[in-house]
């Protein structure tokens, strides 16, 4: 199972409602083909067998049960960087 941090979870929700104010729609865990198959997150709803992360009442994170697998022991944390707040990927 995919950790994520607290500070994460505050990050995904505020790219999750700059995106949507639907508490149905939460940000889903995808490949990114175009960043030599690194993560990305794209918007959707849950789907039976997912693991949901939640935050102040939000699903920030989906992860279906397919990338799951792919991302076992990794943990999502946020990083200050000059470009501004950015989600960091961790392997544990």
């Amino acid at each position: 199972m995919v950790n994520v941090t607290e500070n994460a979870k505050g990050l995904l929700k505020n790219v999750l409602t700059s995106r949507s104010g639907d508490r149905t729609v939460g940000m889903r865990l995808v490949i990114n083909p175009g960043r030599q198959q690194g993560l990305g997150l794209a918007l959707g709803r849950e789907e039976s067998g997912d693991q949901v992360v939640e935050y102040a009442g939000f699903k920030v994170l989906l992860v279906s049960r397919d990338m799951a697998s792919r991302v076992d022991r990794i943990t999502l944390d946020m990083a200050d960087t000059p470009d501004g707040l950015k989600l960091l990927v961790q392997r544990n």
